[in-house]
């Protein structure tokens, strides 16, 4: 893997081709028209961020690109793009697995090390978006629900008001109990009510989603959103409000860090985008120090009486679905002059005291070792296999039932598909939000 990743650092330009480009940019085209163009509700984020965002922001624009920048594109833009960007002081290399780190530094300097530095990379700054007014906006598309999207601009990734924000959504849509689950699910206003932040290296947005019903105004949907809003602060966040999200947040940071993948990932993703490793630690000391009144003060401070960009997604031909009429216009797109960082850039090829058209062969494969096991059988005959790992602190039940698909009568296809469906719903003792607080409980005890 590290001969395969560094030849591609490497030695990439010896490869690219005009040819090779030219297939690129056909599998990217077409990846566009089936992600964005061509799907339902694909166009809503990429029209979100152009209104959200101010023109030259980085994150006005999807990565994507658009078609005409595509088109206009050629390999000598690749190249240097990729002369820019593409070093090793630009790059963080993870290994994880049954390794040793004699070995994998031994490895990572014979096949990276001869690879030279790019130009210098400099952390980037952007100043906060501001919005004047509310800005509305829509399109419409082929789909059958319409849809209604409220976009705030907010702040960036791994700070404590980006988990007091990440808080209030889970308080306001986490869960059956939760203001919105009750507001729109429950009464069955909409299909789908969401709240979520969305947040990155410069900075971020935080939404509201509301898929409605067939031929329902959006308008009425986005007056329902700020009435929900407007009972809900009456209460504001609890103290089991917050004890939920607190464990709920520990769980899912130590559910990333179960496998091998999700401890490297989580090692990289924070040398990156927090220069910080083990970032984790830090994170968790935020988590627990989260108080009801950061999460009120980040409601005040990006959602309440904020302006926004509000998007309508309406079925076709349906237009008077839209929650107002648009009053912002995408502005024209213009070429802008390549940057100076481009310029009289040149490439050196790695030298190296191997020959890399070798491929390195193979070792022999180290047995995996199996954890122990034991069994045993419940009074009511219910068998269990189970294993004991003090790595992390959770518990994991897994409940297998042969009565599944394989059981079912042809005429009555899915039937035992709604059957696990409607056992997330209730019981005869329990109702659904009873069961989702009772399990809550559990996590909280088992801290």
């Amino acid at each position: 893997m590290l001969w395969l990743e560094s030849d591609r650092m490497g030695f990439l330009l010896d490869s690219v081709t005009q040819k090779k480009f030219e297939v690129q940019r056909a599998t990217v085209k077409n990846e566009r028209g089936q992600r964005y163009d061509n799907a339902p509700y694909g166009l809503v984020n990429e029209k979100i961020a152009e209104a959200l965002y101010p023109k030259g922001h980085p994150y006005s624009w999807s990565t994507i690109g658009y078609l005409d920048d595509l088109d206009r594109v050629d390999v000598s833009d690749l190249k240097r793009f990729y002369m820019r960007w593409y070093g090793p002081n630009n790059a963080v290399l993870t290994v994880a697995g049954d390794v040793t780190v004699e070995k994998v530094l031994e490895l990572a300097t014979k096949y990276f090390g001869s690879i030279p530095r790019g130009p210098a990379v400099k952390l980037q700054t952007v100043a906060p978006v501001v919005l004047t007014e509310n800005r509305y906006i829509s399109y419409e598309d082929n789909v059958k629900l319409p849809m209604l999207r409220i976009a705030y601009p907010s702040v960036k990734t791994n700070t404590k008001e980006d988990i007091a924000l990440d808080a209030l959504a889970n308080v306001l849509s986490g869960s059956q109990g939760s203001p919105f689950y009750k507001a729109f699910i429950e009464t069955k206003k909409a299909v789908g009510a969401n709240a979520f932040p969305i947040s990155r290296e410069l900075t971020g947005q935080f939404e509201f989603m509301i898929r409605a019903n067939p031929g329902t105004a959006l308008a009425d949907m986005e007056k329902e959103v700020y009435n929900v809003l407007k009972d809900w602060e009456k209460k504001g966040v609890t103290d089991d409000d917050m004890s939920k999200y607190k464990m709920g947040y520990k769980s899912s940071i130590i559910g990333q860090i179960t496998t091998v993948q999700g401890k490297g990932a989580q090692l990289a993703a924070n040398h990156t985008l927090a220069g910080n490793t083990n970032f984790i630690v830090k994170e968790m000391a935020m988590v627990n120090a989260l108080t009801k009144a950061d999460v009120m003060a980040a409601y005040n401070k990006y959602i309440k009486g904020k302006k926004a960009v509000i998007l309508s997604c309406v079925p076709k031909g349906k237009p008077e679905l839209v929650a107002a009429k648009d009053n912002w216009k995408m502005y024209q797109r213009t070429v802008e002059p390549e940057s100076a960082e481009y310029k009289n850039l040149s490439y050196t090829e790695p030298k190296d005291a191997f020959s890399r058209a070798v491929m390195p062969k193979a070792t022999q494969a180290m047995p995996v070792p199996v954890p122990e096991f034991y069994t045993t059988q419940f009074t009511n005959g219910i068998k269990v296999i189970g294993l004991q790992n003090s790595e992390i602190p959770k518990v994991n039940i897994l409940i297998s039932i042969q009565n599944g698909h394989r059981y079912e009568p042809f005429e009555k296809t899915g039937l035992a598909s709604l059957l696990t469906s409607v056992w997330g719903q209730s019981t005869m003792k329990t109702t659904a939000e009873e069961v989702e607080n009772k399990l809550d409980r559990i996590e909280v005890a088992s801290a």
